[in-house]
């Protein structure tokens, strides 16, 4: 039996994938722009992301200060995503209703955060045993709509 598969990497900077036989999208440039514009993106079932989302937006790995860069990072991953996709979303979580920020390291999210950045997705449950197990991963499957708009 043979199975066909596609991988893409989301990524912010150029990382040596091809020996991965990955096809790789770098948000927030020209080319992928134009593609979203253009409607060919391609759309993915899955979506897998650790230790990255709470990065964006802090300017430690060379990207503008943005207060909403978790927001707009998770809101790039719904638009890539077929309706119904699962996401697996692995970040620092506080285990409490507030978040704080390790400026400018990254966040660590309280329930409150985390629903507002996941907006547009439907939370399915934790990979692992308890409730909150600090890193995650979370599962989520992708919403058709989302309330807020950019």
């Amino acid at each position: 039996m043979h199975f066909s598969m596609s991988w893409t990497a989301l990524t912010r900077s150029f990382l040596s994938l091809a020996r991965f036989l990955l096809q790789v999208i770098t948000p927030g440039t020209r080319a992928v722009a134009a593609q979203a514009i253009a409607g060919t993106l391609p759309l993915m079932d899955y979506v897998a992301t650790f230790s990255s989302i709470e990065h964006s937006g802090m300017g430690r790995y060379g990207d503008e200060l943005n207060p909403e860069g978790d927001v707009e990072a998770l809101a790039q991953a719904w638009c890539m995503m077929k309706p119904g996709g699962l996401l697996l979303l692995g970040l620092p979580l506080s285990c409490q209703d507030k978040g704080f920020i390790e400026f400018n390291a990254h966040r660590v999210y309280g329930w409150a955060r985390l629903a507002y950045i996941t907006d547009g997705f439907e939370k399915l449950g934790f990979a692992g045993d308890s409730g909150c197990v600090g890193q995650g991963p979370i599962m989520y499957r992708r919403l058709a709509n989302r309330h807020r708009t950019f």
